[in-house]
Formats: structure tokens, C-alpha cells, sequence
């Protein structure tokens, strides 16, 4: 069996550096928007600052660098550089679907993230317990390949994502009320369950 290798491969020929290939390919690639993000977390703060200079009008990388950003200055500056951006991180409208009812149902949110790619939350609940699944980073042009491995029912109805956020807070409110604790899974996903204007 032959040793597989990891290779950076970049066209020499090309105008751009190996760092600007890597900003493109995090665009649209996960697992380089994943490299991005985890090698900026280990940078030392200088470099951080850095950066967030760089890549000061690159909407993509901005939301990135701020998603593991810990220094609450630095993170201040990127969402200041991500406001200033002419074109917002997330270009699509969140999906949401719910299938069933309050007894034994569930609730979906597919949310933007940036560019092309979404994360997903699936919350389904019968009387006796309740299953959470959230998926990291995909693609928004897989969205089939996304619904089957969250588990979304074929038979589930596309809904307002604030419909879908209701009804999973009103299902996480009721396991709260039995005494169980909440799913792990919702944590990341925190920010959908904040106060929003009606």
C-alpha cells in the first residue's frame, strides 16, 4: 500500500502566493477554511493583528479569523472590518424545516455561514427523550447530501427559520422543565435562540 502525503500545490507561474491561494481556496474548499482558522488560532497575537490587516477587505476570511478568534479587541476589529465589507459573509437566506408536532416531531436550521457553506442543527423529540445532531461546515450546492446526513425527513416542510428556532426552544424549554440537561449539540448554535426584533 503506498504512503500518502499531504502537498501544498501551487502554480509558481501564477501571480498569486501560496498564502493568496489558500485565502481563494477557503472560500470554497472546508477543510482549507478549517486549515485557515486553525492556523490563525495558533498564532500569537501580533500575528493575529496581522493578519486581520491582510485580509481587511475579504469577507470569507474575516468570518473565519472571528469565528476562533479569543482576545475580545481583535474580535471587535474583525466584526468592525466585516461590517465595513460592501458585501455581508452570509449571501443566502437560512433553510428551516419541521416535520411532526409538539408530542413526537422536529425542527432543522441550515444557517449560512459564509460564502457557500452552512452548518446545520437537527432537533427531533418524542415524549420520553430528545436526539440533537449538528453538523459542522458543508456546502450550500449539497444541500441533499446535508438533509440526509442530519437525518431531516424526506417528509419534513420547509418553514421561516424563526418558526424552526421557536419550536426547538420550546422543545429544549420542556426537556429543562423534566430536569434534563440541554444537548451539547445546540451549544454552537446558541446565537439563533438570542433576542431578534419581531
Amino acid at each position: 500500500m503506498s504512503e500518502r502525503r499531504l502537498e501544498l500545490v501551487w502554480d509558481a507561474d501564477e501571480q498569486r502566493t501560496p498564502f493568496e491561494a489558500l485565502l481563494e481556496a477557503s472560500g470554497r474548499d472546508p477543510e482549507a477554511a478549517a486549515g485557515l482558522a486553525l492556523a490563525y488560532a495558533d498564532m500569537p497575537r501580533a500575528a493575529r493583528e496581522k493578519l486581520v490587516a491582510e485580509v481587511g477587505g475579504d469577507a470569507n476570511a474575516l468570518a473565519l479569523l472571528l469565528g476562533v478568534e479569543r482576545e475580545p479587541d481583535i474580535a471587535r476589529a474583525i466584526a468592525a472590518a466585516l461590517h465595513a465589507c460592501p458585501r455581508g459573509p452570509a449571501d443566502g437566506e437560512d433553510l428551516a424545516f419541521a416535520w411532526g408536532d409538539e408530542r413526537a416531531g422536529g425542527a432543522a436550521v441550515v444557517r449560512h455561514l459564509y460564502g457557500e457553506f452552512v452548518d446545520a442543527l437537527r432537533v427531533s423529540w418524542t415524549p420520553g427523550a430528545m436526539d440533537a445532531l449538528a453538523l459542522p461546515i458543508g456546502r450550500a450546492d449539497d444541500l441533499e447530501a446535508l438533509r440526509t446526513r442530519a437525518a431531516i425527513p424526506e417528509h419534513a416542510r420547509s418553514i421561516p427559520r424563526e418558526h424552526a428556532v421557536d419550536a426547538i426552544a420550546e422543545a429544549l424549554w420542556r426537556r429543562h422543565r423534566a430536569g434534563h440537561p440541554m444537548p451539547r449539540e445546540v451549544a454552537p448554535f446558541a446565537e439563533l435562540f438570542g433576542a431578534r426584533p419581531r
